[in-house]
Formats: C-alpha cells, sequence, structure tokens
C-alpha cells in the first residue's frame, strides 16, 4: 500500500458545519477529485474569486467560523494539477457558503421525507442532527435548524410559483 504525504489547509467554520463534513467525509477529511467536496476544493484553489470586498466586511465574516476544519490533500495531486497551496479568505467565506447551502437542503430533505412517514419536523431535525453527531444548542439551536428548513422550503415553493407565473424567453448570445 502506497503512503502518500499531505499538507493541511486549515478552513474555519461553525462547530455545526465541521460535524456535518466529518459525518459525511470521515474525521480525517481528505482532499480528492473523486467526491462533490474536493471537486470544490478544487476550484477554490485553482481560481482567483473575482469579488473584492473590504478587509474590514471579510473580517466581519470570518468572525462568524470559529473552529478549524483540517483538509489533508495529497502532495502528488497538487503537483500533477498545478493547483495552489492555500486557500483565500474569500475563498474560505465561499466555502462555508456552499457548506451551509449543502446543509440546508439535506436537512430539508431529511426532514421531508421523514414527514412523509409521520414524523414530527422536529423529531427529524434531531435524528438530522443525531446521524451527523452534532449537538442540538451546543452546536446549533434548534430555532436555527427551523429557519433553515423553513427559509429552504419558502424557496422551493417560491421558485415553483415563479416558474408557473413567469414566462421564459431565451437569450441569445450577441458576440462582437
Amino acid at each position: 500500500m502506497k503512503r502518500y504525504k499531505y499538507f493541511t489547509l486549515k478552513i474555519l467554520t461553525k462547530p455545526y458545519l465541521k460535524k456535518y463534513i466529518h459525518s459525511l467525509y470521515g474525521k480525517t477529511v481528505i482532499f480528492s477529485s473523486a467526491n462533490q467536496f474536493g471537486t470544490i476544493m478544487m476550484a477554490l484553489l485553482d481560481r482567483p474569486n473575482m469579488v473584492r470586498e473590504s478587509k474590514e466586511k471579510i473580517k466581519m465574516r470570518l468572525d462568524e467560523y470559529n473552529v478549524e476544519l483540517l483538509i489533508f490533500c495529497p502532495i502528488w495531486f497538487i503537483k500533477k494539477n498545478m493547483y495552489g497551496f492555500d486557500i483565500s479568505e474569500n475563498h474560505m467565506i465561499s466555502l462555508n457558503k456552499y457548506i451551509e447551502q449543502r446543509f440546508t437542503e439535506d436537512l430539508y430533505k431529511f426532514c421531508y421525507i421523514l414527514n412523509k412517514c409521520g414524523v414530527s419536523l422536529e423529531d427529524g431535525m434531531a435524528e438530522f442532527c443525531k446521524c451527523h453527531d452534532i449537538e442540538i444548542d451546543e452546536d446549533i439551536t434548534l430555532d436555527a435548524l427551523k429557519k433553515k428548513e423553513y427559509r429552504y422550503r419558502k424557496h422551493l415553493l417560491d421558485i415553483d410559483a415563479g416558474i408557473a407565473k413567469t414566462k421564459i424567453t431565451s437569450i441569445q448570445p450577441a458576440f462582437f
């Protein structure tokens, strides 16, 4: 069995998001292009973020994240694909937004399926957290979970309502 050398990326995040990622990819998160998370990481290491925010705004947004998520990246992969060895603060914020969106979508789907089986929303949320080793009221409050699930459900309803009302027209790009 081959032993690979790894370098470590430290990502600041929220406690429940760290536990969520650990439940999906293991306690030792190893960068790989074979999964969704690795593909996102690859994109963030490869391309500079075009959004320019003030240092104060970036600092304020980063203050929300208070735990480190360690990601181990095989050196051979980085050398072979010529990716960077660091993740910018802007990309760290983007990565957290991605993880949060995926968490919310998975929470909604989990609760939706359990609700179809007669399980209450609160019990579904408690079971979701149990599956991902997330402690309610320690890592995230039940109120915050309810808000996330409600906003996502409302978003889906708004999309359905908008598509039914809005006529979609195709735009042809014009090249000069």
